[in-house]
Parts: C-alpha cells; structure tokens; sequence
C-alpha cells in the first residue's frame, strides 16, 4: 500500500493526518514484511481493507454534496437561480408537474471550457453508462417492488413483466414502466451495458433527453449517471453537486434509486416547501445519511426552505386566537432539532421574488435592487421593511436565533445570495472539518485494531499449543456463565429485593408530618431514600460478585484455566474487576454507574404541584415512593448485570481470540511484536 503524499490529499487539508496515516502504513507494511504469519490472519486483511478505504476517502478530489427532497420542491429552479443562468442553460431541467430527473446528475464546477465540448457548448457533458453488475443490482431491486421473480434471461424477464402487466394493468403500473423500458433497452442496444461503465460525450443541448424519463426506451435509458462539467464561479471548486430523483412520486424504483446513492454523499442541501416544514421525506432522506455518517448530520446538512414568498399570514404568525400553536418557524426549528441539524443551518428561498427582482435594473455595486412599491404589493405577507431599510423579522421567527440571519436574506433577495455563498465556501469547509474528524476517528479505530491484534500474537508467542487451544475451550465456559448471571435469578434477584427493602422499612420509619408539609418534606426524604438506597446497593454488590466468583471457581474445579505467562486466570481477572470497578460502581471508560441511578430518586419530578398545593392523600404519596423505589431497584440490578457481563465477555474475547490463529504465530518474535506495538501505541 503506497504512502500518500500531501498533494494527493489536497482536499482534506489535513498534513498531521497524512503524516499519521503514513506512519501507520509503515508500522504495518514493515510487519507483515518480517512477520509473515501474523501477515496471513484475517484481521491483517480486514485492516489493509480499512486503510485502503480511509486512503480513498483522504485522496478524493472533490467533495459529494446533493440536492435532494421531495419532487417538485423547486429544486432546479433554484439551481438555475444559483448559477445565475437562463432556463435553456440550465444543467437541472424544470419539472412540469411530474417527475424530472431520472438518472443522478452530477454538476462539476471547472473554471473554463472542456477542450472535449461539442461545437459550441460551454459545458462538457459525460454519459456514464451502467455496469452488467449495476444492471443487474437495479433490475432486481425493481422487481422486488414489482413483486416479479428475478431472471438472469432479459427476454424470460421481459415477457413475465408484460404477463403481469396485462394480467394487473394497475398494480406498479409505472414501476412497470420503468422495468419494460430497461430490459428493452439493452436488448435494443446490446453493447452499452458492459463490464466497465461505458463513457461518452453528449451535447448539452440535448441534457432533458438524458436525465428525464422519456416515453420510449432508448440506449439513455441506460445510464447510471450524468457529468456536467459546468462553468462557474457559483460554488466551490472542492465540490460536487448532485441532483438527484426527486422523493414522493408514483415511481418507487425512483426512489430506491435515490436512497440507494445517499450513502455516497459527503454533504446535502435538503429541500422543502415552506408550508411543509415536517415533510415525512425529510427523515426517509436524513436515515441513510446519518447511517453512514455515524449518526450526526451537523455540519454536512443544510434545510432549504422553498416557495417562501408564497407563505401566507397564518403560517407566518401561527393562529392569532392561539398563540399557542405553532407557526412554520416552529416547525422548521422542530425538524432541524429533531434530524440533528444546527438551529441556524436553513437557507429560506423565494425564487419567484428573486426573479422579480432580477428584471429590474442592478444598483452600482452590481447587487440587486431593492424591491420596487409594486413588488412590496405583490409580496407584502413576507418581504416587509422598517423605516430605516432593514428586513423585518416576523415575530415567531425572532423566536429561533439561527432563523433570523436567513430570513433577512431572504427578503433582501429571494435568498439566493446566502445560498450562493454557502456553496461558495461554508459547505466545503464545513464538510472538510466533519470529514477530518471522521478520518480522525477512523484511523484511530484501525490503530487499536492493529495493537489489539499484536498484543494477541505477542501473548501466543509465549503459549504452547495445548494453552491456546485450552483458552479457546475457556472462551466458551465464561460466555456460559455470563448467561447463568444473566438468566438465574440466584446472582441479582436478592440484590433487588435486598435493596428495596431497606428502603421500603425507611419509609415505614419515617415520620409523616401532616398534609399540608407533604411536599414540603418530600426533597428530604427522596435525599433520604437516594442516600441509602445507594449504601445498601454497594454493600448487596458484594453479594452478587461472590456468587460469580464461586461460579468461576467451580468451573475452574472441573477444568483449569491456561496458565501462560501476561495471560489473566478468570479469578485473576475477576479480583481486578471488583476491585477498580464494580466495588466503586464505576464503568471503563463510562464513569460512574451506581449513584446516577438511585440519584433519580431525588431528581424525579415531585407528585406534588409547585407552590406546595397538596393533591394526594399520604397513602397515595406512599404508593408513589414505592414505586419508584421498586424502579431505581430494578435497574441497579439490570445496569449490574449488564456490567458483569460486559467484563467476563471482555476476558472470554481475549481468550478467544487467544485461541484464534494458533498456527499463524511467528515462532521466537515475541519481542518483534512488542516492539510493533509500542511504535503503534505511540501513534494513538
């Protein structure tokens, strides 16, 4: 695997990770070089796979960044607008009410013309055509919707298709559609699909003809994407932007083709009309991405909020007889919480204003003028001035900080601008850092795997055979106690019990003073409650690590553990594993675990009303405390558990592992070993 070098990783902009990433690949190849068994285990393989990867991902020249969301939202008009073309130059066509896109498209920003352009086009356009095996992968997909048994033969596929058309003219009928104009395609066109995706210049006069869906199948009918090499100055050069299928039309398969290319996105503007702020598309479109991304969208997701020049008064202010209910603003604030979004990470667009404001004359510093009297008319619910010329900030929109920036953006302009100028520079630089940390992450995983797995070799290298295979017998032992803990109530149940009980006879020690002190007295005696409940927890703990003691003693009575030199006896490992974590009720690397949850005690919200109204009658109160001592009970004893079990699987895996590639260890290299794993662990 070669080095890579600080100008093949020019995106990423990141020197230190590129040295890491270089020391890595150099501790590793010099391993594999003078350990030739420890190169043949599977977790070698696994590594060099992941480095590969995070080397492609480092070595990338742009990045991806989509413009996705429901069909219809207005998606290739703002492109237009963005990149202050006219429609006929447009790279995104204009739906007319029904689909558009068909194929994902894919805009390159260069800063001159493609010597490969036709005649006089400005903008080159690439056709990539589908693989056999990416033919194969959609055709297959489109028969599960279609409920169609899949065959290799197109013809046999083909007539079944037409069978079930004509058998149920109604059932996927447009899914149908697509599936029948595939498969006659490449029978039209036989030399298209091949092995490696096939390329070719088009005329970009001719784009609307291979992106859209067309009434008759054609060889376009067999592209997987479309390359425009744009010239513009509109977005970064570090970019990608991608257009693809629009979600929510009567073409599933389209769908499936746009959730299918989501993992490959770096970034996104997602689209939404204004008066559908918590469109269920939003979350169809943000699953697959966080997936990917592991679980945060912040930083690589932005909200373009559509058609706002066409919000009316209620959405606006909400209700006027509730103020109550919730306004668009709200709604927007409620999704960007709730798909991890920044507050601030929403661009609102009113492309019919922009383009009222385009036709009148610019002011000298080349900006666009500011709206004349009869546009204030025609826009007068959302683009309001004060006296001194600001944008005016609708009072629910106040509400949410990140809103307010964009909202005067929009009506300065349509919005336009600030768009322009997150594809300028914010979207890269906001996706490079998430990218640099992402890397950061992933290489540090790939470190541990590689310590781990030459601590693992290290330790075999001073075992005989009969100790790896006993520890590969006593990995399954431990897995079958960690189920007696988890299954047999002897080991936590007396825990449970135990501690509720003390507290059940504090409570009925406690002196209950008249009504009306009720909820007065109530933090004292939660305090109270929390206090002992965690007390006596410590002390039934005790209790539940001696009954998995003796359970590792008697399965170490009927069959000895390996005794190897740096290699732990399970009541070794079990002494260790009291002592730092399970007597103090602290988990690795988690923090405490005991406390926090007799803590709740305290913390739950009072059964009483604030202001010290009394609803409940004394029994009742006790009723409640019950409860929730029985509760805090419950989970102490699940959370220990579930630490029990945590720490004995721990020792099983090493075993395990132990026990693993037993003929794959370089005889007398133990101190090679080590010494390849102290140059890693300096690298952490």
């Amino acid at each position: 695997m070669p080095q890579l070098s600080r100008d093949a990783c020019r995106l990423l902009q990141a020197e230190e990770l590129v040295e890491r990433y270089n020391a890595v690949e150099k501790v590793l190849a010099e391993a594999t070089q003078k350990l030739p068994r420890f190169a043949e285990r599977d977790v070698i393989a696994k590594v060099k796979a992941n480095l590969g990867e995070l080397a492609e991902t480092m070595t990338r020249e742009r990045f991806s960044i989509g413009f996705i969301g429901p069909s219809q939202a207005g998606k290739s008009t703002t492109v237009g607008n963005l990149l202050s073309v006219s429609k006929d130059e447009c790279p995104a066509p204009q739906g007319s009410g029904g689909p558009t896109t068909s194929v994902p498209t894919r805009l390159v920003p260069v800063a001159e013309p493609d010597p490969r352009c036709k005649g006089s086009d400005r903008h080159l356009i690439e056709l990539q055509y589908m693989t056999k095996a990416e033919f194969r992968d959609r055709i297959r997909d489109i028969c599960r919707l279609c409920k169609l048994e899949y065959d290799d033969n197109v013809r046999s596929l083909l007539e079944a298709a037409q069978r079930q058309t004509a058998e149920q003219p109604h059932f996927k009928a447009p899914d149908h559609g697509v599936l029948v104009g595939l498969l006659q395609a490449t029978l039209e066109f036989p030399d298209v699909i091949q092995e490696t995706p096939r390329v070719e210049v088009g005329d970009f006069s001719r784009r609307r003809d291979y992106t859209t869906h067309q009434e008759k199948p054609t060889k376009y009918t067999l592209l997987r994407e479309v390359r425009i090499h744009f010239v513009t100055d509109a977005m970064s050069h570090d970019i990608d932007m991608i257009d693809l299928p629009g979600l929510g039309v009567d073409k599933e398969s389209d769908d499936a083709l746009t959730l299918a290319f989501l993992p490959q996105l770096d970034g996104a503007f997602m689209f939404q009309e204004s008066h559908q702020m918590k469109s269920a598309t939003v979350s169809t479109l943000a699953e697959p991405m966080r997936d990917q991304h592991r679980s945060t969208l912040g930083g690589r997701v932005w909200m373009v909020v559509t058609k706002c020049d066409n919000l009316n008064e209620l959405q606006i202010q909400g209700p006027p007889d509730d103020p109550d209910q919730p306004s668009a603003f709200c709604h927007l604030a409620d999704t960007l919480k709730n798909q991890g979004l920044g507050s601030d990470a929403v661009i609102f667009v009113g492309n019919f204003y922009y383009t009222k404001l385009l036709g009148l004359p610019r002011q000298p510093d080349g900006t666009l003028a500011r709206p004349t009297p009869e546009i204030l008319v025609q826009f007068e619910t959302v683009v309001r001035f004060d006296a001194e010329g600001n944008p005016v900030v609708p009072e629910r929109c106040s509400k949410y900080p990140g809103q307010v920036e964009p909202w005067k953006r929009f009506v300065t302009d349509g919005g336009l601008s600030n768009l322009r100028e997150t594809m300028q520079t914010k979207v890269a630089e906001s996706v490079r850092s998430q990218t640099r940390r992402a890397v950061t992450e992933r290489l540090g995983k790939i470190v541990e795997d590689l310590i781990s797995a030459l601590e693992i070799a290290e330790q075999q290298s001073g075992m005989t055979m009969e100790q790896m295979r006993s520890a590969a017998m006593w990995s399954g032992r431990l897995a079958a106690i960690v189920e007696q803990v988890y299954r047999e109530p002897r080991f936590v149940q007396p825990l449970v019990d135990g501690v509720e009980r003390n507290m059940d006879r504090l409570l009925e020690g406690w002196g209950m003073p008249a009504d009306r002190n009720l909820a007065t007295n109530h933090s004292n005696l939660a305090r109270v409650l929390a206090r002992s409940g965690a007390e006596e927890a410590t002390v039934q703990t005790r209790n539940v690590v001696a009954e998995v003691k003796k359970a590792l003693e008697e399965e170490t009575g009927r069959q000895p553990p390996p005794d190897a030199p740096g290699l732990e006896t399970p009541l070794e490992h079990w002494g260790v594993v009291v002592a730092d974590y399970l007597e103090p009720g602290r988990a690795p690397g988690r923090g405490e675990f005991r406390q926090s949850v007799f803590a709740a005690i305290e913390t739950d919200p009072s059964p009483f009303e604030s202001g010290g109204h009394q609803p409940l009658a004394p029994s009742d109160y006790l009723d409640v405390l019950r409860r929730k001592i029985r509760r805090v009970s419950q989970i102490y004893g699940s959370r220990l558990v579930n630490e029990v079990r945590r720490h004995i699987d721990s020792l099983a895996d090493r075993y395990r592992a132990v026990g693993s590639d037993a003929d794959r260890v370089d005889s007398g290299a133990k101190a090679l070993y080590g010494e390849f794993r102290q140059r890693l662990v300096s690298l952490r």
